[in-house]
């Protein structure tokens, strides 16, 4: 029996919700395809999301106050991306995503810092989840934006809204500092 609803959970004819099994409507379904293939498309957006993810939490971090003594500027770059200018302290942030991409990332970052002696690096644990979560969030967000813009009736809206929520799950659930 299980491996019957799993293979209807595989081809998007039921999804698990609290605990319960329900037929998706043909909107819901086709809507969950058009998620697919979005993902499979949203690999180009990903390390952009990832670096503006990375950023929102970091935020805060323009300034450090070192024991009361003395206020240093934080210069933040995230991945690859450089910080337009150089500061008191120079920080370089490796996002699971950049990390997810090696096979020893802790490795290549101590190779680059040999390299950059006035830079302080910081490599984040390999997080699948994480980049599973803005993969999802990437796609339902590209495909939400086109389909409440087709939906006819107020019917076919209200089918959509529990996407909306899981769009503002997903945004609540990303790291923040």
């Amino acid at each position: 029996m299980q491996k019957c609803l799993d293979s209807l959970a595989a081809h998007k004819w039921i999804k698990l919700e609290e605990g319960n099994y329900r037929f998706l409507s043909q909107i819901e379904r086709n809507f969950e395809e058009d998620v697919n293939d979005a993902l499979q498309m949203v690999v180009r957006d990903l390390r952009e999301r990832v670096i503006d993810v990375a950023s929102d939490s970091l935020k805060n971090l323009k300034k450090y106050n070192h024991r009361k003594l003395r206020v240093f500027e934080v210069a933040l770059s995230i991945d690859e991306d450089e910080p337009k200018k150089k500061n008191d302290l120079n920080l370089k942030v490796y996002s699971p995503l950049w990390v997810s991409e090696r096979d020893d990332p802790v490795q290549d970052a101590y190779y680059k810092s040999l390299g950059e002696s006035d830079r302080i690096f910081w490599v984040s644990k390999n997080n699948l989840v994480f980049i599973d979560k803005v993969k999802r969030l990437l796609a339902v967000e590209k495909v939400f934006g086109e389909w409440s813009k087709r939906a006819k009736t107020p019917q076919e809206l209200a089918e959509l809204e529990p996407y909306r929520t899981e769009i503002l799950n997903l945004k609540e659930e990303l790291p923040q500092l």
